[in-house]
């Protein structure tokens, strides 16, 4: 089944009766834990300059998994500012549908959220509980040449690399800086459809920066490179940044992408070859005047050579060991000593036990094997002989 759940600046609330950002409607049955992460994914920024600072972008998107007690749900989201609310400060509309796994169409995330004609951009009525969820359907999706991402930064291979990133980054945010002024459902879109139709529900994706949840996967987040500071991105742990400039670096993917041919044939060969792990950026990693060869370099490549070298070091080790120092031996020559002393005042004390042992036990040892003697009286005799006499 499907649910929505719509929160905005309202009087009062479906589940509270005071005012301010509250969900003003959602289907009967939406599990509590789960309004609560959909609430917490509503945010907006209302500041002044926002919209600038978000590339003129007038909404947000994105498909997001929600992980609760064992399950995994879809979330389509869209966010939009709508004016002003009931006391005349800047408000915005959040407008979430939930999807199992039997609701999802073939077309995948970014097709539904496209496709979707029921996003609401204002809400005026009163809170309602609706009865049922809504239908999600979305016409089909076919691979393309990615022609909007070849208007947007020149080369339509970026598409396939972000995808290869998506799949092969284990665990890590990959934080993609995109040119000012870029469409997130076309751009989705075309991703997507470049997916094998099993496996692009797996795709998360987003227009928003911000720390996620450690209970909602987001992996592709597009930001806008005017938005966002990359000196604080950097820093930030588990995040892969790719910034999108220039060519995209050959491969399979890219390849597809420009071509408009599905990533089936470059996912199994990805699966079959071993690739060097995704790392994310240190801390300390410097700013690149060169986008192109900043992206080459955080891009996922696959190990194809043979094995490096063993590190200079170790062969340093086995033709000439370096002697150690008088200083730097001195404290293990101490503990060495410190050692055989203790050993060897423990083998004194053991000897002196056991001698002792040995001592105590003899005497005992001698009267329980010695002959019973029994004294006679003078007067008896043992020859019976005498005895008669």
């Amino acid at each position: 089944m499907t649910w929505e759940l719509i929160h905005t600046s309202a009087p009062r609330g479906l589940h509270s009766a005071h005012g301010g950002f509250v969900t003003v409607a959602e289907t009967a049955g939406l599990p509590r834990a789960l309004r609560e992460v959909l609430e917490s994914l509503s945010a907006f920024d209302l500041t002044p300059n926002a919209e600038a600072r978000q590339g003129g972008r007038g909404a947000l998107h994105g498909h997001s998994i929600v992980h609760l007690a064992g399950r995994a749900y879809s979330v389509l989201s869209r966010i939009v500012p709508c004016g002003s609310d009931h006391t005349g400060r800047p408000n915005r509309l959040a407008h979430h549908v939930v999807l199992g796994a039997d609701e999802r169409p073939a077309a995948g995330p970014a097709a539904a959220l496209a496709d979707f004609p029921a996003f609401l951009d204002r809400w005026d009525g009163p809170p309602e509980e609706r009865p049922f969820g809504p239908i999600v359907a979305a016409r089909p999706r076919v691979p393309a040449p990615c022609a909007t991402w070849e208007r947007l930064v020149g080369d339509a291979g970026w598409a396939g690399e972000l995808l290869r990133a998506a799949f092969e980054a284990a665990r890590a945010t990959v934080a993609v800086v995109l040119p000012r002024g870029f469409d997130t459902p076309a751009l989705a879109d075309e991703m997507v459809a470049l997916v094998p139709a099993a496996r692009r529900w797996e795709l998360t994706f987003c227009d928003r920066d911000g720390r996620a949840r450690p209970d909602v996967e987001s992996r592709l987040r597009l930001v806008d490179v005017g938005a966002i500071d990359l000196g604080e991105l950097r820093r930030r742990p588990g995040t892969l940044i790719i910034e999108v400039a220039g060519s995209a670096p050959d491969s399979a993917f890219s390849r597809a992408a420009r071509e408009g041919a599905s990533i089936e044939a470059a996912l199994d060969e990805s699966a079959r070859m071993p690739g060097e792990p995704v790392e994310p950026l240190p801390a300390s990693a410097p700013a690149r005047s060169d986008r192109a060869a900043a992206a080459r370099e955080r891009i996922l490549v696959p190990a194809r050579s043979p094995a490096p070298a063993p590190p200079a070091a170790t062969a340093e080790r086995r033709v000439a060991p370096a002697a150690p120092s008088a200083s730097a031996s001195a404290p293990h020559r101490r503990r060495a000593y410190s050692a055989r002393w203790v050993i060897g005042a423990a083998a004194v004390a053991v000897a002196a036990l056991l001698a002792a042992i040995v001592a105590t036990a003899t005497p005992v040892i001698r009267d329980a094997f010695r002959p019973e003697r029994v004294a006679l009286d003078p007067s008896e005799s043992l020859d019976p002989g005498a005895q008669a006499r």
